[in-house]
């Protein structure tokens, strides 16, 4: 056999895919440098996953020329990163890097914690930053400059005065063409939002953590300035505090938008924007915090009505062939029909209609459920939720429920009609009075975790042995946590003791049937 031909290789005879599959793969920074180290066919490839994620400006401000750092912004004179062909600065070393990033990111609260970096950035400006460092590669951009995430309090949040980082934003259209996530989390009063609209290919838009003063930041002209996002997926957004006469219309936005979450706006307002998605594949609808509507007199409620939490409920039914999952910050509800105490249905029963849920959470968001007003929520209540959602996987209906509340009964009828349920967390239960073991089918049911938070029983033993008849497989180790307890601890000690020995009663049974077997067949 002739060794005179050489069969060695070079990597790059190897299909890209499979570089990119291994960087990907690689874990830690660490070793991705190693990596990069081993030959030029491998720097490449290395380069690109270290440098595609970047939560800390520090390496990048290594890489900018060291007189434009040190150089303080004055009244008379300011500090520039322009690169711009004339400039005597090298920029070399930070071009051949930051067109590799795909995701930025800037957290200020935690970069006031790096006195160096911050106080780099604070001398030159993080617009001007920003504008040396975002390409047309980047893909992913946060921006959270609320120190302490004081999102909510205007009076304790410093306005940002940097005006290099408003006009930095407003030429992202076209800095950052390919952007598809975009979060913004600042209080720049006097920055215009127009910019929204042009970016085309924006799938992720969060607002939520964005102040533009005591009017809110969001206003209908806005809207409909975005409304041209033709691919946008998900859209955060709070402080919308208009009237629903100011977002009405006959336009329409979001023709592709799957997840939507609002806050701390007017629910009637807030299904007006609803109502204006043309969306065929909404999943996802999160409601917090929802502002009192102010009315024509200028009077703002103390308590929001359950009639307008019932409207935005209203507006989710064009959607009841695609929602799965709907989480409802409910704090202090009035009930106009019901003095003593807000009806449950009367807040949600167009939810009724949506026979696609998977995903419900019915709580307080903010405030303590022991300070909010009561619900009235019993067992022919949650009869037709139990109906109406057949494919329901996780629940919760974490109210102030008013007593007598619902009983051993409800858990009994989402057994038999929600056979993929896997979570399901009440407040309340009253199972002082429970029925027959006989009258409880033994179900098989695969639920794995049950919370109730206030459990009220007469006899432990009568009711853990019902629960496990009913739930036999719950986790009753993963259900108590230092995080996590979803019953009290005698109950599931208790629980967990019930299912050791129905565990061992059916093994024994089991290997007694195989002994019979054996023997018979011998």
């Amino acid at each position: 056999m002739s060794l005179g031909k050489s069969w060695s290789r070079r990597a790059t005879d190897l299909p890209i895919e499979i570089f990119c599959i291994i960087c990907q793969e690689v874990r830690g920074k660490a070793d991705l440098l190693r990596l990069a180290l081993v030959c030029q066919d491998w720097s490449s490839f290395a380069l690109n996953e270290l440098w595609r994620d970047m939560d800390d400006l520090k390496p990048l401000l290594k890489l900018v020329p060291h007189e434009v750092l040190v150089e303080q912004r004055g009244e008379s004179k300011e500090s520039t990163l322009a690169m711009d062909e004339g400039s005597s600065l090298n920029w070399t070393r930070l071009d051949q890097y930051r067109a590799r990033i795909l995701n930025l990111e800037y957290d200020l609260s935690i970069d006031k914690q790096r006195s160096a970096e911050y106080s780099a950035i604070s001398d030159v400006g993080l617009g001007l930053v920003l504008a040396a460092l975002i390409t047309p590669s980047i893909r992913r951009l946060r921006l959270d400059l609320n120190p302490d995430y004081s999102y909510y309090h205007i009076d304790y949040i410093e306005e940002t005065t940097d005006q290099d980082l408003g006009k930095t934003l407003a030429t992202l259209p076209v800095t950052a063409p390919h952007l598809e996530c975009l979060f913004l989390g600042t209080f720049l009063p006097q920055l215009s939002l127009d910019f929204l609209g042009r970016l085309r290919s924006l799938q992720h838009l969060d607002l939520s953590a964005i102040l533009m003063g005591e009017t809110g930041v969001m206003k209908a002209d806005v809207f409909k300035c975005i409304s041209s996002l033709t691919q946008l997926k998900r859209f955060d957004v709070v402080a919308w505090l208009e009237t629903p006469d100011e977002v009405a219309g006959s336009w329409s936005a979001f023709p592709v938008l799957e997840e939507l979450s609002v806050g701390d706006s007017y629910l009637l307002t807030i299904a007006e924007i609803v109502g204006r998605i043309s969306s065929d594949r909404m999943r996802v609808f999160e409601l917090f915090d929802p502002h009192n509507q102010v009315h024509k007199d200028g009077n703002e409620d103390d308590i929001t009505d359950v009639e307008e939490l019932n409207a935005v409920c209203r507006a989710l039914i064009p959607f009841s062939s695609t929602l799965t999952k709907v989480d409802l910050d409910i704090e202090d509800f009035k009930d106009r029909g019901s003095p003593g105490g807000a009806r449950i249905l009367a807040a949600i029963r167009p939810l009724l209609e949506l026979h696609q849920l998977e995903d419900i959470v019915l709580c307080p968001a903010f405030s303590s459920r022991k300070t909010q007003p009561p619900f009235i929520v019993k067992d022919e209540d949650t009869e037709p939720m139990a109906l109406a959602w057949p494919r329901l996987k996780n629940l919760t209906l974490a109210l102030n429920i008013l007593r007598p509340g619902i009983t051993f009964q409800t858990l009994v009828t989402f057994s038999a009609r929600c056979p993929c349920l896997c979570h399901l967390d009440f407040s309340y239960l009253n199972a002082l009075d429970l029925p027959l073991l006989s009258a409880i089918p033994e179900t098989g049911h695969k639920l794995e975790a049950l919370g109730i938070t206030d459990l009220e029983i007469q006899n432990l033993q009568s009711f853990v042995i019902r629960l496990d008849r009913l739930f036999p497989h719950l986790k009753t180790e993963e259900m108590d946590t230092p995080h996590y307890q979803s019953l009290p601890q005698d109950v599931l000690q208790a629980l967990g003791s019930v299912a050791g020995e129905r565990r061992r009663a059916a093994w024994e049974d089991e290997m007694l049937d195989l002994l019979l077997r054996q023997d018979i067949f011998a």
